[in-house]
């Protein structure tokens, strides 16, 4: 419906057949959606991503709703499981025990002892 509204222009080969200029890699899911109204969405970020392109482009409303759903989702989500900063004074490790409200495992590195270390 979106391709020939005159939004794009519409290229056709000699026999008369629509000439789309876009991948083919999701050309599939968008075929599938339009078909059942919905379609199993990629669990990678990068194929949502791309895919969710795709359904602006051909304005596919309900898919794109679902993408940006599913994104939105990874987002919440996806959260570091663990931060490791490097704290070099013991002013940096005040601020950083003041900051916080998690427990805190402080590790200590000390170089001076280690047969191989270039500080001796």
């Amino acid at each position: 419906k979106a391709m020939f509204s005159g939004r794009v222009e519409v290229l056709t080969d000699a026999g008369g057949w629509v000439l789309i200029d876009r991948s083919g890699r999701h050309f599939g899911t968008i075929l599938n959606y339009l078909r059942d109204g919905s379609v199993p969405l990629p669990e990678s970020t990068r194929e949502l991503g791309e895919l969710l392109g795709e359904a602006r482009y051909y304005l596919v409303q309900g898919l794109i709703e679902d993408c940006q759903l599913a994104l939105q989702q990874k987002r919440e989500t996806l959260s570091p499981l663990c931060l490791i900063p490097t704290v070099t004074s013991p002013r940096e490790e005040q601020q950083l025990l003041a900051s916080t409200s998690k427990p805190v495992v402080k590790l200590l590195h000390n170089r001076s002892n280690n047969k191989y270390s270039y500080t001796r």
